[in-house]
């Protein structure tokens, strides 16, 4: 699965992730590992958004939400893959 960072900020209000999230199914995208926090008054959402078959532009399927919202929108392609927790040694 290809993986891009997406990254919205924007004045803290009722319903971001709702409303984000909804968009990522509605467009056919997967969620991955997610990054949430609330910094003076502005919420700040970084996710790993992927998916395995082609569903057009992310950036232009957000976009209406992110202006509804006030959010300001970034997408960038990154290389990774979903966290995998560390395995305990017994010893």
């Amino acid at each position: 699965m290809d993986w891009q960072m997406l990254t919205l900020v924007g004045e803290d209000q009722p319903g971001i992730v709702a409303q984000v999230t909804d968009a990522l199914y509605q467009s056919g995208f997967n969620l991955g590992e997610t990054s949430m926090i609330r910094l003076g008054g502005n919420f700040t959402i970084m996710m790993m958004v992927g998916s395995a078959q082609a569903h057009g532009d992310l950036t232009g399927q957000l976009a209406p939400v992110a202006e509804k919202l006030g959010l300001q929108l970034h997408l960038d392609p990154i290389r990774g893959a979903l966290h995998q927790p560390l395995i305990a040694m017994e010893g």
